[in-house]
Formats: structure tokens, sequence, C-alpha cells
């Protein structure tokens, strides 16, 4: 609203109308500094009018303004006057602090870009498609001059893009020509002040001002294809005013407002299911209790195979507070299970199911929820298609299919687990045999291992015999049998370790399994079965691809973001693919490198040279003076830096008990980049800021002293000035334009916790890796006590250990990947993660969904 706020004069207006070309469809408005001073005229058949409303005190009214115009128009100024002591402009605050005026009727047509064949082309800083709203109003009533009953509105035309080349993909937003006798109607929102009398004989005027002496008068204009035209409010036969009468007004109430006894209210807040606007809060649509609801289930349907597992998460919520929801299956089959904890407003459950080959058909599972005062949501079902094993199948589940994709890795990874799964209507199976064909091109078989469906079994095969392909056979020499599918290793009897060249390809390649049979039974006499075997693939990631869509695009940049702030986390193939650099860490500098990828810009090689700088260094520090308890103030946080950023990744540690942190805000220096925080107000906020042009140097940070960023704070105690012990910068990344990091002299470290304290982790629910951080409480030094963190499943099994040692006084972070001791991947379900140190201990609980 900054820009819309400085054209407050009539030469203001001409600067922006001489300053750009504004096309409006085809042609430009206006296209020359010369021409435009001569192309201000006066046409009498452009006309406003204001006609004749009515409102109750303390409602919004509704102002009908007719506007004629021969031609499409770009922009325009009016001026109303209005009686003070009947009226008020309604204007609400804007997402960027500026007012805007409320508006129903008038849509702006041809918003935005069109960019085909152009996708380099893009807003100029100052767009108006980066302000909250076109409408741009100025309330006088304040001023002590003539006008101080007067309000002016703007619609300020769209500035072009900067580059000239895209001119010809650049489409304005006008308001299309009536040419007609009626012309446009729109409306504008004004106020009735409560202290106004109802009477139907008392007018108001509200008029579009013609003239004036004083110097804060705007003529009325229009900007068209004819150039800037001064509008006239009044044409033959037209008065240019109206008036309002506080009395009963009209039926219908314009979006955003809903009938209420005073006329027409503002819809101010928002209510959930079940409720509804009254007065200025939401009252419940049914008195007393309400029954929870089930959430939709996606999807609704699966089609299985016997033997296959599907597994999905079921939800529930109750709008009543401290309500306790309680989840159930209906008609839950044989072999499936449900397991739910009850919560309070909401609950959700595990659902399971390994049909026997005994099972075939469709099975509808219902599900349904109870609150404490006894009422019951309407049930939700999932249907389930069991098909019948026609003939034992092996086969990989690394394939794209119902809830799985082909398992890989970016060039050079290992190991890339390609399981082999058996599907089988047998009793009982003793040992298989396969041929495997792979790509040897891009990559290489280390090594076929087995699983829990397969522990007591012999592996043998002639890996290295041929470049591209292997035979396999397994079984017990107890003549143990194949296990049933289990929840850790589901339907793989064995597992392929693979290692991807360095120099491959992304892309999908295939694996085929085929030559296939069993043993069914340990008599002589028991002849093999031969298998039905399918193939498989595995997939060699791109650089870039962090969600591993086979696309390089703004999802991926989001999960990037998502990451630096703590709120997702990466599982490790995913992390593989953001970590474009190649040095182990994902940060701002990858995120640099991938929006690079996607406007087609070079990067420099990676990782960069370590003498990219010839030794130099930026440095960053919060700058703050003396500060007194209760101070609202803002923290500067500035750096020095050798080249231009075009981002930058900060984590700064704070004492929760002496500051509140609030809304992180863009310098000047840095108002073209982008800001995503997350402060978890216990004492740790991060950050991250980047450019979405690296390519512009107008849209980076400059190289010497700038100002990065300022951090809104409230103290609760004294602090002195930077002092470093209270806030202090922990974690500090710098890209420059070509995704190349610059070298930070080695920020402070992290604040030592007072407390012990164990955080919920995140992402959660999670698959397969999420990130748990704990608070070892200390004054400054020295090693604790042993600290141990044990992660246990709902039966309170002991799964894995993930600390325990002695460790010192700090924030830690550790990274659980679904795994248990023995490095299998745990099955879906609720674990809980318990931290001991000192005598003191935590639990939390977490969700692992697959």
């Amino acid at each position: 609203m900054d820009f819309l706020n400085t054209i407050t004069n009539h030469k203001s207006l001409r600067w922006i109308m001489r300053s750009y070309k504004i096309p409006l469809i085809v042609i430009s408005i206006l296209i020359a500094l010369g021409e435009i001073a001569g192309a201000q005229v006066i046409d009498t058949s452009y006309y406003i009018d204001v006609g004749d409303f009515k409102a109750l005190p303390d409602s919004v009214a509704r102002v009908p303004v007719q506007i004629k115009n021969p031609a499409d128009v770009g922009g325009f100024i009016i001026r109303f006057t209005y009686d003070t002591t009947a009226l008020t402009p309604y204007m609400i605050e804007g997402s960027s602090g500026g007012p805007n005026i409320v508006y129903d009727s008038l849509e702006l047509f041809g918003r935005g870009l069109l960019s085909t064949g152009m996708d380099s082309c893009a807003p100029s800083p100052a767009d108006w498609r980066e302000l909250p709203g076109i409408f741009a109003p100025r309330d006088t009533s304040s001023l002590n001059n003539p006008n101080r009953n007067a309000i002016f509105v703007q619609f300020l035309p769209p500035l072009p893009p900067l580059d000239t080349t895209c001119f010809p993909y650049f489409r304005a937003g006008v308001v299309p020509a009536k040419a007609d006798t009626v012309g446009g109607i729109l409306y504008f929102l004004f106020k009735v002040k409560p202290t106004i009398a109802v009477s139907k004989t008392k007018h108001y005027l509200v008029q579009v001002q013609n003239s004036t002496s004083s110097t804060e008068f705007r003529e009325n204009q229009f900007s068209s294809v004819d150039g800037t035209i001064t509008v006239y409010p009044r044409a033959t036969g037209i008065l240019g005013y109206g008036y309002f009468t506080c009395d009963t007004a009209v039926a219908g109430c314009p979006d955003g407002f809903h009938t209420c006894p005073t006329g027409c209210c503002p819809d101010t807040i928002t209510c959930p299911s079940g409720y509804h606007i009254c007065g200025d809060t939401c009252c419940p649509d049914v008195v007393g209790n309400h029954a929870p609801v089930v959430t939709d289930p996606v999807p609704s349907t699966y089609s299985i195979m016997q033997g296959e597992t599907v597994t999905f998460t079921i939800a529930a919520t109750d709008v009543d507070a401290g309500d306790v929801v309680t989840l159930e299956a209906v008609n839950l089959p044989s072999n499936a299970t449900f397991s739910s904890t009850p919560g309070t407003q909401s609950a959700s459950g595990l659902f399971s199911f390994t049909p026997s080959f005994t099972q075939e058909g469709t099975f509808p599972v219902g599900f349904k929820a109870t609150d404490d005062n006894a009422a019951v949501s309407t049930i939700k079902y999932v249907t389930i298609t069991v098909n019948k094993v026609l003939k034992d199948r092996l086969f990989s589940t690394s394939s794209y299919g119902t809830g799985t994709r082909p398992n890989g890795g970016v060039p050079g990874a290992t190991p890339v687990i390609f399981p082999i799964d058996l599907i089988s209507a047998q009793p009982e199976v003793y040992g298989i045999q396969f041929d495997m064909s792979y790509p040897g091109e891009i990559a290489q078989i280390d090594s076929v291992v087995v699983t829990t469906r397969t522990p007591e079994y012999v592996v043998y095969e002639n890996i290295g015999s041929y470049p591209d392909s292997i035979r396999v056979f397994t079984f017990g020499l107890s003549n143990e049998p194949i296990l049933p599918a289990d929840t850790i290793s589901k339907t793989a009897v064995l597992k392929a370790y693979m290692s991807i060249d360095s120099a491959a390809t992304a892309g999908d390649y295939p694996v085929r399994l085929f030559n296939g049979w069993e043993s069914v039974d340990p008599n002589p006499e028991i002849a093999s079965l031969a298998l039905v075997t399918d193939s498989g693939l595995v997939q060699v990631d791109r650089y870039g691809d962090v969600n591993l869509d086979k696309m390089i695009n703004v999802a991926d940049l989001v999960n990037v973001v998502a990451y630096i702030i703590g709120n997702f986390g990466l599982p490790v193939r995913n992390f593989a693919t953001a970590n474009i650099n190649f040095d182990a860490v994902v940060n701002v500098v990858d995120l640099v490198g991938i929006i690079n990828m996607i406007l087609g810009q070079p990067m420099s090689p990676s990782p960069a040279p370590v003498d990219y700088y010839n030794g130099q260094f930026a440095t960053m520090k919060i700058e703050h003076g003396d500060l007194e308890s209760g101070q609202l103030t803002n923290l500067n946080v500035r750096g020095e830096f050798p080249d231009q950023v075009a981002g930058v990744q900060l984590q700064v540690d704070y004492d929760p008990d002496a500051l509140e942190l609030g809304t992180p805000v863009l310098p000047e220096a840095a108002k073209s980049l982008v800001l995503a925080y997350n402060d978890d107000h216990k004492g740790r906020l991060r950050m991250v800021l980047y450019s979405r042009q690296t390519q512009m140097s107008s849209m980076l940070i400059p190289a010497g002293a700038s100002d990065v960023v300022r951090l809104e704070a409230k103290t609760k105690r004294q602090i002195k000035a930077d002092d470093n012990t209270t806030i202090r910068i922990t974690k500090a990344y710098l890209s420059n334009a070509r995704a190349v990091e610059i070298p930070m002299d080695n920020p402070n470290p992290p604040i030592v916790p007072t407390t012990f304290m164990l955080y919920q982790n995140y992402p959660n629910p999670f698959n397969p890796t999420t990130t748990i951080e704990f608070d070892i409480a200390g004054t400054g030094g020295g090693v604790t006590n042993n600290a141990k963190l044990k992660i246990y499943n709902i039966l309170g099994q002991q799964v894995r250990t993930l600390v325990d040692g002695a460790m010192v006084p700090g924030r830690h972070t550790v990274i659980w990947d679904g795994t248990d001791q023995g490095g299998h991947g745990v099955a879906t379900g609720i674990y809980f993660y318990r931290l001991e140190v000192g005598g003191k201990s935590q639990t939390k609980k977490m969700l692992l969904v697959k």
C-alpha cells in the first residue's frame, strides 16, 4: 500500500501516467511524456453519478455509483463529499496494513501476465499484483482543510513489467467500456453512524465534487486509450449527487455482509461447521451437545490381492470443547485390526487388513465416533475388494501401484533396496528360485539378503557371473517354511541391495523377475510349482526433485523451505535429492540452486572451491540498545557481505524468559526477498529469506553492510545493549545468486537452556523419518548425567535406543528413521519416545503412517 499512498495529488497521478507504458488489452494508454501533457481532455460522454440509497443506524450502506465510459478505463480517481454527521467511509485493514475500501460489484478483467512462450516474464517489483487490493481510498475527514468531508477513491493502473520484451505478454486490469445510456454500476460502502435518527423525510447529500479552490482538490479523472480525461460529475440530465435517507434499506446485502436487525452487517468472523453468526460471535445451530464427525476417508475404496496388506488412518473431530472422542470400527473383517486412542475433541486410529487366502470379495468396513455424552457420528465406510490369487506370484513392490512407488536414489546412491515379494495360496512354501535381470549400465547388485519372513534361510546367488542378470534360490536347512506376511517386511521374502552408478541418468529402469519356482512340500514326490512373475523398477532420482514426482517446480521449493524452518522432515532419499551441492547439508544454498533450475539459470560447479571468496567471510549480528522491561522494540539483524546475497538462513536462539518475539519484518534492503519463519516460542526462531529472481541484482541483498531482517520484540526484563547471552544467531547460511555458499564467521554457540524439556517431534505423523529435539539444562559447561532417549511401541516394548551416553547442556536434535535396533523398518502405528536425564524423564507420543 505504500505505493498507492504516494498517489495523493493530481501531479502524482500524472507522473504515474507519464512514467509507464500501460497496455490496455492490446494498445497502450500512454506512450510518451510529451504526448501525455497534450492528451488530457474534457469529454462529456464520460460521466459519474451517485444514486439515492437507504440504511439504518450502525449498519453498512451501499452507495450506488454510475460510471459511463465509452472506452475501456484502466484507472480512475473519483472524489466524493458526504455529510460527516451521518456517514463515514467503511474501511478495512488490508494484509499489508493499508486501508482498502470494501467493494462488491466491480470485477477486474485480464489480471496477470500472459506468459505463453515467455516464462521469463515476471511482474515488476511494485506491480499491483503484489498489493492486497486495487481500490485505494484516502479519507481526509480528520484533516483541517476545506475538504475534510471528502474521500478520494482511486483505481490505479497496473505497472508493466520492467523487461520491455514482455510487453506483448502483459495484460492490464480494466473497467470495460459501457457506451449505453445506463453505464456501469459499482458500489462503495459507507458506515451509518449509530447516533443518527431514523427519518423518512430528512436526507443527507453524497455528491461527486466538481470544483474547489483548495490545493487538496483533484479533478475527477479517467485514464483510457484517449489519454487522461477530466470527468464532470454531470452531463445532460445527470445531477452527480444522491441522497441518503436513514430508513429501512433495500433488500439484499453485498458479499461479505449479512442481514441483521439494523440492515447489513459485516461478516467479521468465520464460524465452524455447525455454527452460525449471531451478533459478534458464533452460535450453535443445534442447542446442546453436538455429535462428533468422522472425516471422509480418502480414498474410500481399495482393491488388493489375497495376502496383501492395506493400511490407512481414520480421524474424527468434535466441535464441543472438552468432549472426549472415541473411534471404533464397524463390520471389522477377520485378519483386520483397528487401533485408536481416545482424545479431547479429536481422535485418530489406524486400520490394517491382510486378507487370508480364504477371504475373497468385497468388505465394507465402517467407522464411527462417540463422545462422552453418548452422541454418535454418522458411520463412514471404506470398501475393500479382495481379489483371489489364482497362482502364486513373485513380484516387487518397487513399482507404481496402490500405495507403492519405485525404490531408488540419486546417482552414486548406495544401498538402494529392491524387495522381492511373494504371495502364495499354498499352505506352506519351503523355498523359492528365480532369475533376475537388472540395468547393468546404471546399477550393480551387491548382495541379496533375507527378511523377517525368511530369518533362517540361506541365500545362494551367482552375482558377478553375468553383467546384468543373476540366479537366486533360497531355503531353510531345517525345512523351515516361509513365514506369513508381517508388519515389518510385509510381503517381501528377500531384498536385493543395489548401488547406482554415479554417472547414471535420471529415469525409471526395469528390473525383471522371471523363471520363478517354489517348493511347497519337502516330500520328494511333490513337484515344484511355477510362479507367476512380475517386473519392478529401480528409479534414478534427479537432483532438485525433492518430492520425487519427476518434475522440478514450486512444490520442491515448498518442501525445502518447510525443512529449513522445521515444519517437516526429509526422508533420506528426499534429502539426497534436495542436497544439490553435495555438501551433506540441505539449506538455503540448495534452495537458491533449485530456484535457478526452475528459472533455467546457470549454476556454478558444486560444491564451490574452498577459496571462492579468497578468504573473505560474511558476518551477521543482532543489534539493539539498552532495553527496559516491558519495552516494545525492533531488533535489527545486520550483516557485512563480500557478495550480493540471494538467500539467507538463520537460526536465532533467545531466552523466552527475557524476550517475546513477534513477526519478522523485511527492511528496505531485503524487501524483494520472500520470508518464511517458524518460532517455537520456547527459545528458537528459524528463518529463511530467498530471492525469486536471482538473475536480477535489484532482487538481491547488496554486497557490503546491509540490514537483513528486523525482529519485533517485547522485553520481559532489562537487557543490556547487544547482549548476546539473551538473543543471538546460532546458525547461519548464505547463498549468492549462483547457489554458491558465502562463508560465514563462526556463529555464536547456542544459548544454554535453564530447564529440562522434551519437545514434540516433527513432522507428526511422519513417514519414515522424524526429528526429536530436547533441552538439557546447565550453566554453560561440563557434561551432564547420562542421557537416554528410547522408542517404545504401543505395547510398551522397546523398539530403538537413539541416545545413551553423556551429553553437554544445550538443545540437541536426533532423527529417527523409523527402524528398530536391527535396522528393520517398523510397522505403521503409534510409538512413544522417552527421555531420561539425571533422574528426570518425559514421554511423548508420535504416529508413523506408511
